[in-house]
């Protein structure tokens, strides 16, 4: 992964961030000055409960919506290990029935055992192999 994409998503984890934090304030202070006009005896100005609503919905929305960023985050690093143990159990199994093991270019770093032929290691043209020492 590119660093310019991990950038981006912490960006958005950050603006998420900010953006509940002053959802969250706008329903704290609608809430507060309904009390206050509550315990007055006044009665509530419509601009202030639709303050109340929004900050709650801008709270609870742009709470789900930076869970979803961070599951997504963590369903795409889950697949990737996924796929690497994939291929070197694919590695450990050709591995196993080759004689490229025992050549002295062979290395045991699953994602290029052989430097010289890297197409053909652990496969059945690896038997006539003409660097094999």
């Amino acid at each position: 992964m590119s660093r310019m994409n991990i950038d981006l998503e912490g960006a958005v984890i950050y603006g998420s961030a900010i953006f509940i934090v002053g959802s969250a304030t706008l329903f704290t202070l609608s809430t507060s000055a309904m009390i206050g006009y509550g315990i007055f005896g006044k009665p509530i100005p419509r601009v202030l409960q639709q303050c109340l609503t929004l900050g709650a919905g801008f709270t609870v929305g742009g709470t789900v919506f930076a869970c979803g960023v961070v599951a997504s985050e963590d369903y795409r690093i889950e697949s990737q290990h996924a796929i690497a143990e994939g291929k070197k159990r694919e590695a450990e199994a050709k591995k196993a029935n080759s004689m490229c093991v025992y050549c002295r270019y062979f290395d045991d770093n699953w994602e290029l055992q052989c430097a010289v032929h890297p197409a053909t290691v652990c496969t059945e043209a690896a038997k006539n192999c003409p660097d094999f020492s």
